[in-house]
């Protein structure tokens, strides 16, 4: 469920690199792991931008944390609002309680990893049974964009983690 991406650089994204092995690539504070493969549809650019096309119908969840919020996003999404990851779970439960657990719940992040563990849990412990995650997330989004000429539907910039700065609204810049 976990996607190989790259990109094409000037110079060295990071300030500084470290590998590191670890237990799992994103602390969750879960007791127990869910099974990854079981995350929801991973959804295409392309059919995203037209689900998501602003009508307010769908459940759009932004799984990022509130400084990426504060930077951009989808203007049919609920942020969750968070500071850290681990604070996603009990956000769920309340945004989801009273929907029907056939409503489809389509949710994205920034390149895709979170949307895996999100999905997961909404999946399978909340009981939802059409769960659907951007595929690759916003950086996905926005490559799609530049290539079909499409007029975005993400408002503002995607927070990055590294140099990639997408747009100058004066968000962090690496």
């Amino acid at each position: 469920a976990l996607n190989w991406d790259a990109a094409v650089a000037d110079d060295s994204p990071f300030h500084r690199l470290v590998v590191k092995e670890k237990r799992r690539a994103l602390v969750d504070g879960l007791d127990e792991p869910l099974d990854w493969t079981d995350c929801g549809a991973e959804v295409p650019p392309d059919a995203w931008h037209e689900a998501v096309g602003g009508t307010g119908d769908a459940t759009v969840l932004d799984v990022r944390n509130t400084y990426e919020t504060a930077a951009g996003s989808f203007a049919a999404a609920t942020p969750l609002n968070t500071s850290t990851f681990v604070e996603s779970w009990d956000v769920l439960d309340a945004a989801l309680a009273a929907k029907p657990k056939d409503e489809p719940v389509y949710m994205f992040c920034t390149g895709g990893v979170r949307c895996v563990k999100a999905g997961a849990y909404v999946k399978q412990k909340l009981g939802f049974s059409d769960v659907r995650r951007l595929e690759q997330g916003v950086v996905a989004y926005e490559r799609w964009l530049e290539d079909s000429g499409a007029e975005s539907r993400f408002r503002g910039a995607n927070f990055v983690f590294d140099k990639r700065a997408t747009d100058d609204d004066g968000g962090p810049d690496g």
